[in-house]
């Protein structure tokens, strides 16, 4: 534009539209189109290229034309572009192709676009998909436009991926759950509701940690029936020395079962490593229990748990045992083990228990049969020889009678 054009345009006719609530500047440049400078906008006004239009636009403020519409620069904390309202959209943009709303942060710590509510009922940022969506609803992307995590049109949330095939789906040499706790508490909540219908509970299960101070803690699953809070009764539980509990939260060997157990095959005793490349050929004596070891034991009862006992054992049905009190008779000693449990689940501390590890009494009773059966093998003899006499004293006073 030269400056004999410049004059001309600024000598422009300089209207002040004040029609339909406008209060501006408008500078008549072309016929077809006009550039329109508010001055004051008291109600609705258009920046930008107009197509020689000048009815109210519908929104607060209403930028036309590109590549960028309307354009808001600030060096300082201030907000670029702040758009406030007390029902609808605060800032709304539209586009056919490209960005309709982009921010732009240039050092550390600024915001690009941050949305704000004062009130508890107002959203702060929606995206709402167009009927039949098929793009992501929501997509966050790395510096090279990767998708770090997005949400699809589905809701299915995906972190590594941008095809989630899951509600949740996580992709990456890192893909794990992290859960920090600082209460005793599950992490998972596993629900399993009836068939469409997931206000009926049919089962839950809490999957969690519970710990007592530094390298202490338990790996536990619990049973909560149809809640979905609260108390649960332990399932199974793996504690920090690697016990494994099953029916019990106190499990004192490496393997505890509360109530029966079964396997599929050899006998009912667990199998045990006894090759002898194993063993330490020097320690190997004999055991010496035997016969009169086991005349001696404590005859066993039969019994039921108490209610609320510490170790979370059935409580209705009946076991056969020693007395581990009854078996601290200076002989029988080494059946009794000590362990630490509560007494009642109440209890706040545990206290010294005592177990029974019948393992030498198996032993003990295959020496009590070897040495009953070598006595039978004795009694067997004098017998014969007992029969042998009484047949020659028959002979003998038979040929005396003759």
């Amino acid at each position: 534009m030269n400056e004999s054009d410049r004059r001309g345009f600024l000598n422009k006719v300089i209207t002040l539209a004040a029609s339909a609530g406008l209060t501006g500047l408008i500078l008549d440049r072309l016929p077809e189109r006009s550039i329109l400078l508010p001055v004051q906008a008291q109600n609705n006004m258009i920046v930008g290229m107009s197509n020689g239009s000048t009815s109210t636009p519908a929104t607060t403020l209403t930028a036309l034309g590109g590549p960028a519409a309307f354009q808001a620069t600030n060096a300082g904390n201030a907000a670029g572009l702040q758009g406030t309202c007390t029902s609808g959209t605060g800032v709304l943009g539209t586009t056919t192709t490209g960005t309709g709303v982009q921010g732009t942060a240039s050092s550390a710590g600024a915001t690009a676009l941050s949305g704000f509510v004062s009130d508890p009922g107002a959203f702060p940022i929606v995206a709402q998909g167009a009927s039949g969506q098929t793009a992501n609803l929501q997509e966050w992307r790395g510096s090279s436009g990767t998708p770090l995590t997005v949400v699809d049109s589905n809701g299915n949330l995906g972190v590594g991926t941008s095809s989630p095939a899951r509600l949740v789906h996580l992709v990456g040499d890192n893909a794990v759950f992290r859960m920090d706790r600082d209460v005793d508490s599950s992490a998972f909540i596993l629900v399993r509701t009836a068939a469409g219908d997931f206000s009926t509970i049919w089962k839950t299960f809490y999957v969690g940690v519970n710990a007592s101070g530094v390298g202490n803690g338990s790996f536990v699953i619990e049973d909560a029936g149809t809640n979905v809070g609260g108390a649960a009764t332990t399932r199974l539980i793996i504690t920090t020395t690697g016990n494994v509990g099953i029916g019990t939260a106190s499990p004192d060997q490496a393997l505890s079962v509360s109530g029966n157990a079964d396997k599929s095959s050899g006998g009912t005793s667990w199998g045990t490593f006894c090759d002898k490349r194993w063993k330490d050929l020097d320690s190997i004596r004999r055991f010496e229990l035997g016969l009169e070891w086991v005349r001696t034991l404590p005859s066993p009862v039969r019994f039921r748990y108490a209610k609320e006992n510490g170790i979370g054992a059935n409580t209705l049905e009946e076991n056969v045992n020693f007395i581990a009190q009854d078996l601290q008779d200076g002989v029988h000693d080494n059946l009794v083990y000590r362990t630490r449990n509560k007494v009642r689940t109440s209890d706040k501390e545990p206290v010294e228990m005592f177990g029974v590890n019948v393992n030498d009494m198996h032993f003990a009773f295959v020496n009590a049969i070897k040495e009953l059966a070598q006595q039978n093998e004795t009694l067997r003899e004098e017998l014969r020889l007992l029969k042998s006499r009484l047949d020659v004293s028959e002979q003998a006073a038979k040929l005396a009678a003759s």
